[in-house]
């Protein structure tokens, strides 16, 4: 992608006359430049409930994966929270976390920004878990540009992906302020546990395409056929103004929307506690991708990611393919020998 002139979205004609055109490098530094108007959604609610049984063996307890560390000292929140700084200051990340993760949200993330951490009483999935931040964001800046980043995905070449949400970002603004852009990647193999998304531009064309279709978590036999046939995997990561993703939170979730709708006014008070904890007890869980992206709006788009390792660490096995991929395999071996126990029995349990 570097230095690479891009054809915006041909299948739809966003380009105008007069409008400037996208260009995208993967240069480090070019990347680290902050945009203005862009907002951070990173969401940390999970449970990790498949990673359970590596966490323990990492840290001592079955922590959640994202307060995990597997490689390094910074655990995947901090990664995310880092990745995200190359194009927005920290005081414009909201992290949505859980009140039974409070101790590790205090140990990790007591530096953040006053304002920028809220906890929800519990895990709603993710169509709640980004509408509470992004009912927060519209209340500071309604002309907000949001970009939503899961807090357990592994990216390789951070600079290179996050070029990409820039990108987004720039078409978002400049080119067709209702598009709700998802990012997409190339899949590697009939994965059953992703979503999967369906461009319509299938041959390979570069840049945001219409989406045919997105299915979440197909069965096997269907997730072959989709990778046969060049459907990309949904990363979850999304860039849209946040006026656009809450209409569509009012399209096709008006029980939610209407529910956040009334606790608006109470974010930021000292009645917020009470609300969350009333509205949360009756919310039933319910992910984006479920209520919003497998009804395919009209304004959803796709834009493909290149040349970047990207992985959803949501398993144990995700995390051995990618550390065996890169050649970093010994790393996580080592970690579990100090904390006393046998590699090769953990990592022949987890394969």
């Amino acid at each position: 992608m570097e230095d690479e002139a891009v054809s915006i979205d041909s299948t739809a004609r966003l380009s105008k006359p007069g409008m400037p055109q996208a260009h995208c490098r993967d240069d480090l530094d070019l990347c680290k430049v902050l945009e203005p108007g862009l907002w951070g959604i990173v969401l940390a609610g999970g449970e990790g409930e498949r990673f359970k049984e590596l966490a323990e063996k990492l840290c001592g307890y079955p922590r959640p994966k994202q307060y995990c560390a597997v490689l390094g000292r910074r655990t995947m929140i901090q990664h995310t929270l880092a990745r995200a700084e190359f194009l927005i200051p920290a005081e414009r990340i909201v992290v949505v976390v859980n009140e039974s993760h409070r101790k590790e949200v205090l140990d990790q993330l007591g530096g953040r920004p006053r304002g920028t951490v809220l906890f929800q009483p519990q895990n709603r999935e993710t169509a709640t878990g980004i509408l509470l931040p992004l009912t927060w964001i519209a209340r500071q800046d309604r002309e907000a540009v949001v970009v939503i980043l899961p807090s357990d995905h592994f990216v390789l070449e951070e600079a290179r992906f996050m070029a990409h949400v820039r990108w987004a970002k720039r078409l978002v603004e400049n080119q067709a302020r209702d598009l709700c852009i998802l990012l997409g990647v190339g899949a590697e193999a009939p994965e059953t546990g992703y979503g999967w998304i369906e461009p319509l531009d299938v041959a390979g064309g570069v840049g945001v395409s219409r989406v045919r279709a997105f299915r979440e978590k197909p069965d096997f036999q269907t997730a072959e056929y989709m990778y046969r046939s060049g459907w990309l995997w949904n990363t979850l990561v999304l860039v849209a103004r946040a006026g656009t993703l809450l209409q569509m939170y009012k399209e096709y979730l008006p029980d939610l929307y209407e529910r956040f709708e009334r606790i608006a006014p109470l974010l930021g008070t000292h009645e917020e506690k009470g609300a969350l904890e009333e509205a949360y007890a009756r919310i039933p869980p319910i992910s984006i991708s479920q209520g919003i992206l497998q009804r395919n709006p009209v304004n959803l788009r796709a834009l493909r990611v290149r040349k970047v390792l990207w992985s959803d660490w949501g398993s144990p096995m995700r995390v051995l393919q990618t550390l065996e991929r890169i050649g970093r395999l010994h790393e996580l071996a080592s970690r579990l020998a100090r904390r006393g126990h046998d590699p090769e029995t953990i990592l022949g349990r987890i394969c």
